[in-house]
């Protein structure tokens, strides 16, 4: 029972650990986030180039640093679990554990394939997404309602907010197929070397190069380790997939340092002594062209 509780207690006390160490991962992230978008110039708030590396950044430094600690987490703990398996099975037959190692990299390759897909599909999806979030605030801000109302708007806005929608769900289907034939493709090969393992285990039996009573732990210990295995695959893609998030974030937050270099520290000039207006137009109300 002192065993059981003491497993508990390690096992809440790492879980509320991890909850304070991502929050605080997260609040240095916002910070470097935030500390980048007040330094740029603002002329860079007129580009939608800059819009899409902003959200991009802000999504990573809320979301993914979270996800980093639980997947390190993960791995670790599946780690040390197929380490234990695996001394066992050298110790009955090496030659195994070399089949379940190499049945690793299929599914490792996979998740890696699918995770890049997927930040492939984000990344074009960014500004789609800001533009869905426009019209969403549109249709429901208290303060645009009158005038959405007043001017007959509403089916103008909702129809492309749902042709964004259908759009987006056409990418995801695309996105859903990529990725479940990488992983079937990825357990396939695993289960394929996991096979090969248990056959080859039954030919030693059969030779009598390994006694009944090995073969039967070593089976079991095949079945562990393939599981722990897989299970390693999906953390390391997960944890690959996050860094390419990360990624745009730090691509985002290395500019702060030229920025504040750039940053003018002088007082404000009283007036201005020359305006230059560059490719700058407008149109008459009462007349169709350009002036």
């Amino acid at each position: 029972a002192l065993v059981t509780a003491t497993l508990h207690f390690i096992g809440t006390a790492t879980t509320e650990e991890t909850r304070v160490l991502s929050g605080l991962v997260e609040q240095h992230a916002i910070g470097q986030v935030v500390e980048a978008a007040t330094s740029v110039d603002l002329l860079d708030y007129e580009r939608t180039e800059f819009h899409n590396a902003l959200q991009r950044a802000q999504l990573a430094a809320t979301t993914r640093p979270v996800q980093m600690v639980n997947g390190l987490t993960a791995i670790v703990g599946t780690t040390f679990g197929i380490i234990g398996i695996g001394i066992a099975l050298i110790v009955i037959q090496p030659v195994i554990i070399a089949l379940l190692a190499l049945g690793f990299v299929p599914v490792w390759l996979a998740s890696r394939k699918a995770s890049r897909i997927l930040h492939v599909f984000a990344v074009r999806q960014t500004e789609r997404d800001r533009q869905r979030s426009y019209l969403f605030l549109v249709l429901t801000h208290r303060q645009l309602a009158a005038e959405i109302r007043a001017f007959s708007l509403v089916q103008y806005f909702r129809s492309r907010l749902d042709a964004l929608y259908n759009l987006r769900i056409a990418d995801i289907r695309r996105l859903a197929r990529d990725r479940m034939l990488l992983g079937i493709i990825g357990t396939a090969l695993n289960a394929v070397l996991t096979v090969v393992a248990l056959v080859l285990l039954v030919w030693m039996v059969i030779k009598g190069h390994l006694t009944l009573a090995n073969a039967g732990a070593a089976a079991g210990a095949i079945i562990l380790l393939a599981q722990r295995v897989h299970g390693v695959g999906g953390s390391s893609g997960t944890m690959y997939e996050n860094t390419l998030y990360m990624q745009d974030f730090t691509k985002f937050v290395d500019r702060i340092p030229e920025l504040r270099r750039n940053r003018p520290t002088g007082p404000a000039p009283a007036g201005f002594t020359t305006l230059y207006a560059n490719d700058l137009t407008f149109t008459s109300r009462a007349a169709s062209g350009r002036h």
